[in-house]
């Protein structure tokens, strides 16, 4: 709704700008995370008892990732949008300064997670997006919606989170920042060895947009936003089982955590290709009906995106497995494999064949990470390829799981 609201009233060169200033904070928060967030749930529930200790010390390292980020970003940022008007430049520096309050709004959400308070987890995601279109539709009652104001928007929304949740972190845990230096050296012992996954992920999921903001315009730039947005709201899939799954599979161990994992990715993925495949055929209709007849031009984009969001939705859950089975640093690897793979694809693509290059390039480097990734399950974990195809089993398995019915993790593979 955010989306439909942003691209209607401003266009694709809004759109564009408006996409160019507010990138910033969440990019350069997430590369300086330090794998704060996955070690603290790591160490939460694998049996550490200093629960207060650890959200306390990782709240304390999440504010100053965000204030070292924010400063990267102010420096930066001229670098990148030097093809944009001076006045996106300013308010994109003025945007990255809220690089402490993502970071720590991160911190506040992983805590929730970590204690398996899956209530508070979506309300506390829900409520920025809330306060996002209320903030956007006063702007356009009064007519007063620009990239500008719109951007403010989004800066502000997890503010309200950041106190709400605050507070219910502070009324939960009794925080302690009495021996900082000695949790701060576990959460980190661990966070380092995942924090190469968050750094190349982080630089992965965003350096398409980077790109496409350094050569191409700010129409392109809309056009592409547009539809790389409408089709990863197939992310919401893997997002919501990453969630539940990570505690989860954390406690289960390899053992049988993997066929669980194995399993999960490969409903997921039939899940989101049954809904992909009428949507990209009905999708000259669906965008120029949502966002209207200016974005027609994202309609080829966003069917390959489509194909780039199923796959990859597939591959992130596989990703986020490795971590959780105490194998942090083939996650990093396989982040490595597409990162090396997608940008030379993009920096060859983009320039030649615009927003066309981006998405073709983002689909090879997913299909990449994907085999490597099926790989490494059978590898690690003895997952051979016969167990990510699909079954019938499948269904009765969901359909014992509502009912309330829990089944063994392992399965035969007739």
């Amino acid at each position: 709704m955010t989306g439909v609201i942003t691209a209607r009233l401003l266009a694709p060169q809004g759109r564009g700008e408006l996409a160019s200033i507010i990138m910033w904070p969440a990019f350069l928060g997430g590369l300086m995370s330090m794998g704060i967030p996955t070690s603290l749930i790591y160490q939460m529930r694998n049996g550490a008892a200093q629960f207060d200790e650890f959200v306390g010390t990782a709240l304390v390292l999440g504010l100053i990732n965000g204030a070292i980020a924010a400063v990267i970003g102010v420096i930066g940022l001229p670098y990148f949008l030097h093809g944009y008007p001076p006045h996106v430049l300013y308010f994109a520096r003025w945007a990255v300064l809220t690089a402490p309050l993502v970071t720590l709004s991160v911190i506040l959400a992983t805590t929730a997670q970590a204690a398996q308070n899956f209530a508070r987890f979506n309300k506390f995601r829900l409520l920025p997006s809330v306060v996002i279109l209320t903030v956007l539709l006063l702007l356009a009652a009064f007519r007063v919606l620009t990239p500008a104001t719109a951007a403010l928007a989004y800066i502000v929304s997890s503010l309200p989170a950041v106190v709400w949740n605050g507070l219910w972190v502070k009324r939960v845990f009794n925080l302690r920042f009495d021996n900082i230096p000695h949790y701060a050296g576990i959460l980190l012992n661990y966070g380092f060895r995942v924090w190469g996954m968050d750094l190349i992920g982080g630089i992965g999921d965003q350096v398409d947009r980077i790109l496409v903001v350094a050569f191409l315009s700010p129409r392109d730039m809309g056009l592409y936003v547009v539809a790389l947005s409408s089709a990863r709201l197939f992310s919401i899939v893997p997002a919501s089982l990453s969630s539940v799954m990570t505690p989860k599979i954390i406690k289960l161990g390899p053992e049988l955590g993997a066929p669980l994992l194995v399993r999960t990715a490969r409903i997921a993925f039939m899940a989101m290709l049954a809904a992909a495949l009428p949507l990209g055929l009905l999708s000259k209709y669906a965008l120029t009906f949502v966002y209207g007849h200016k974005f027609i031009a994202a309609v080829p984009v966003f069917r390959v995106l489509l194909a780039e969001a199923v796959i990859g939705g597939f591959t992130w859950l596989l990703v986020q497995g490795f971590s959780s089975l105490g194998k942090p640093g083939r996650a990093t690897i396989q982040q490595m494999v597409g990162l090396s793979a997608s940008i030379p694809l993009l920096l060859i693509l983009v320039p030649r064949f615009g927003i066309n290059g981006a998405c073709f390039a983002l689909l090879g480097a997913t299909t990449l990470r994907s085999v490597f990734a099926i790989a490494s399950y059978k590898l690690l974990f003895g997952e051979n390829l016969r167990h990510f195809i699909p079954r019938f089993s499948d269904i009765h398995w969901i359909i014992s799981q509502v009912k309330g019915r829990r089944e063994p993790v392992d399965e035969p593979l007739s």
